[in-house]
């Protein structure tokens, strides 16, 4: 891991989102890739929301991931990946999102946030992203 993205991975590691008893017991990070950008994600340079669906239950089968009820698993993308959702691209046209699929073990949650220079703000978009997945895990507004 390049030296810049280890001062990176010590600001995010220490999101600590905590809503409440009975919203969401724990909130699961990614663990860090030894691998940079595009290669994490086998060179894909975009990664769509179905990608990343597919890359979590990859995870999830070969044991990468623990599944637990009442989980969230939180996917930071790393810098030369360009997430998209249909034809919204991050962070353009956004700064984090939830979503969810059924799985072979049951319901995934996750969170996506895509690569920003600013990881402050990236930071921040990652904790808000949790709460709503938390507090609206369908993402029905």
């Amino acid at each position: 891991m390049d030296t810049p993205n280890l001062a990176r991975k010590a600001v995010l590691s220490s999101l600590d989102v905590a809503p409440g008893p009975g919203l969401c017991a724990t909130s699961h990070r990614l663990p860090p890739s030894n691998q940079t950008g595009a290669t994490a994600f086998g060179g894909n340079a975009r990664l769509s929301d179905l990608g990343i669906q597919a890359q979590l239950a990859h995870m999830l089968k070969d044991g990468h991931l623990k599944f637990a009820q009442n989980t969230i698993y939180v996917v930071f993308l790393p810098p030369g990946v360009q997430s998209t959702v249909g034809s919204a691209v991050g962070p353009k046209d956004y700064l984090a999102y939830h979503s969810h699929f059924h799985s072979d073990y049951g319901e995934v949650h996750y969170v996506v946030v895509p690569f920003s220079e600013n990881v402050q703000l990236e930071k921040r978009a990652a904790a808000r992203s949790i709460l709503e997945t938390s507090l609206n895990p369908e993402g029905q507004w």
